[in-house]
């Protein structure tokens, strides 16, 4: 309880806040590009987190993330285009709104409904977190195995009745993740 005191505290720094303000802007503005989504809008931005204090980087990255999602339903609602992917099914409702006049009214719906989400969201991660980090670090090398056993179990057991296209689908993703470093020297050009 101690660190989530510690960490609200934190929160109201000015340049903690500046960083919340300026990456609230950011993200709506990345949301409401149709082209650009939530996950693209953090991406562009890990470079300008490599020179930031640690503690503000997350704080930037998770705001331009959960704002951009709220920001693609604004051109969900008004122009009958997702900004983003979870603004999809906002358009079916929110476009007819704007349509009968009452766009704003179906942007302050999306607003609360945003804000909500978000906050719950984040009280669960609150509470779920911690218990399962400390379960993931109890994972060692056999419950690796028998999880991936599992998973390709489980790719055989959804396959729809096409067992060649599930054994390949369930060895090559084990493939795939067994790439490695490479040992070899570099080659001086």
């Amino acid at each position: 309880m101690d660190t989530i005191l510690a960490a609200a505290v934190y929160i109201f720094e000015p340049m903690t806040l500046m960083v919340l303000i300026i990456s609230t802007v950011v993200g709506l503005f990345v949301g409401a590009l149709p082209a650009l989504s939530s996950t693209m809008g953090v991406a562009l931005c890990i470079p300008i987190t490599f020179s930031m204090n640690p503690a503000n980087a997350p704080v930037l990255l998770g705001v331009i993330y959960t704002s951009s999602v709220f920001g693609g339903s604004v051109t969900a609602i008004l122009l009958r285009t997702p900004g983003t992917d979870a603004s999809i099914a906002t358009t079916f409702d929110g476009y007819p709104m704007a349509q009968r006049g009452q766009g704003a009214q179906a942007i302050g719906m999306a607003l609360v409904a945003s804000l909500i989400g978000g906050l719950f969201s984040v009280v669960v991660l609150l509470f779920v977190a911690p218990p399962m980090s400390r379960l993931a670090l109890l994972f060692g090398p056999q419950e690796y195995v028998y999880l991936t056993i599992f998973g390709m179990i489980f790719i055989l057991g959804v396959s729809g009745g096409v067992p060649v296209k599930a054994l390949i689908s369930a060895r090559l993703g084990p493939l795939m993740a067994t790439v490695g470093f490479d040992l070899s020297p570099a080659i001086p050009g």
